[in-house]
């Protein structure tokens, strides 16, 4: 990997071409993956990345964008956060169940 300015708030895709990605699996009552996909078995938790939910909380100018925790039961599947600068996040579907990190405990939205 070519040397990089790290204090940059700037991340460029092809710091990770060529890494191999792990391939999805279960552990327990889970089914890991990166990406999100439908488990192999119905009695399998999906608990994926990549999507990276936030909840966004508020209206107009007085907006909070929190990375959240997202329970789909239809798909049977629990999208993680990230919560470094450089990570995005997917704006969450109200209707899936949401949970957000705060006083270090995860709370439930409405």
């Amino acid at each position: 990997i070519p040397k990089r300015d790290w204090s940059s708030d700037v991340c460029s895709s092809d710091l990770l071409e060529g890494l191999p990605a792990e391939q999805p699996q279960a552990e327990g009552a889970l089914w890991l993956s990166h990406e999100p996909m439908r488990p192999p078995s119905a009695d399998l938790l999906n608990v994926c990345g990549h999507l990276h939910p936030v909840a966004l909380l508020g209206r107009s100018g007085d907006r909070l964008r929190l990375p959240c925790f997202a329970l789909d039961r239809s798909r049977a599947q629990l999208q993680l956060p990230a919560f470094g600068r450089l990570t995005g996040g997917h704006p969450c579907d109200p209707a899936l169940q949401r949970g957000v990190i705060a006083e270090q405990q995860v709370l439930a939205l409405p």
